[in-house]
């Protein structure tokens, strides 16, 4: 049986790049680049199958843009993600062995716990980036791009492919619990509200009925006597350590932000100037 925290999807899951060091990182360049484009390859190949099958199919009667199904990354696994046991880990060790996810992940992150599969750090992290690599080639397959232009999502110049990378890293690698020492069990925290939020507008998905909320709690009938309940992202604007992302919604840009600061301070210079000519001619 596969693991809770990999979920449905998790059967096409492949193995992501292995990092070298010292002498052999040369001699595996080459080999890690060829898996990098395989790994490519054959989860496009599977997501194409997976969305003619209707797991991403758009409803025509109700959408309007990039309202797929699942609206958001990852959102199906958040109910077994939860449910997983989870342990605690830390930046420095687990970065090593991150390649989709590594600069997404700038926090302690918590790890699923060590089982006889995946009985080591390397081989818990490399199967979250993978899980999560997959997932994200899932959801582009939703939105019909092609992932051979967003290799690297890390370095991509669209807002909204980078808000996606960013979303589907959180859910697969949560924040560990501030003061949790390596090793400890942990409680997994969900991607924060805003983090959601700016997947929603940088991809500006609309939809003609309620599906795009971030936060929600939804009940669903599994069998006659069996109740199964889902719910959304944490409520709360990252940072935060009540759930997992960097992102802050805004009101406005930053550079709009400074420049009205400058304003004000300007003008408030000016206006005491004006003040101290006139006491000044008294």
């Amino acid at each position: 049986m596969l693991s809770p925290v990999f979920g449905r999807q998790a059967a096409l899951v492949l193995p992501f790049l292995v990092v070298a060091s010292g002498s052999r990182l040369n001699a595996t360049k080459a080999s890690s680049q060829r898996s990098y484009t395989s790994l490519v390859a054959s989860v496009w190949s599977k997501a194409k199958g997976f969305a003619q099958q209707e797991e991403y199919t758009t409803n025509a009667v109700c959408s309007k843009k990039n309202c797929v199904n699942p609206i958001f990354p990852g959102l199906e696994e958040l109910h077994h993600l939860g449910e997983a046991p989870w342990q605690c880990s830390n930046l420095r060790s687990a970065t090593p062995y991150m390649s989709f996810c590594r600069n997404a992940i700038n926090y302690d992150p918590a790890l699923p716990e060590k089982s006889d599969s995946f009985p080591g750090l390397r081989e818990q992290v490399k199967r979250q980036d993978s899980a999560a690599a997959t997932m994200f080639f899932y959801h582009l397959a939703g939105l019909g791009l092609e992932p051979w232009d967003y290799q690297r999502p890390d370095l991509s110049d669209d807002d909204c492919v980078r808000s996606m990378w960013r979303l589907t890293c959180y859910t697969y690698f949560p924040r560990a619990p501030i003061g949790c020492e390596e090793g400890h069990l942990a409680a997994y925290l969900r991607p924060c509200q805003s983090s959601c939020a700016n997947y929603i507008k940088q991809c500006g998905v609309e939809c003609c009925d309620e599906s795009v909320r971030c936060v929600f709690t939804h009940s669903k009938n599994i069998s006659a006597t069996q109740q199964i309940t889902t719910a959304g992202y944490a409520p709360h604007d990252g940072p935060s350590s009540l759930c997992t992302g960097a992102a802050r919604r805004s009101a406005m840009p930053n550079s709009a932000l400074v420049g009205w600061l400058l304003l004000l301070q300007v003008s408030t210079w000016a206006v005491g100037r004006q003040r101290a000519a006139r006491v000044a001619l008294r």
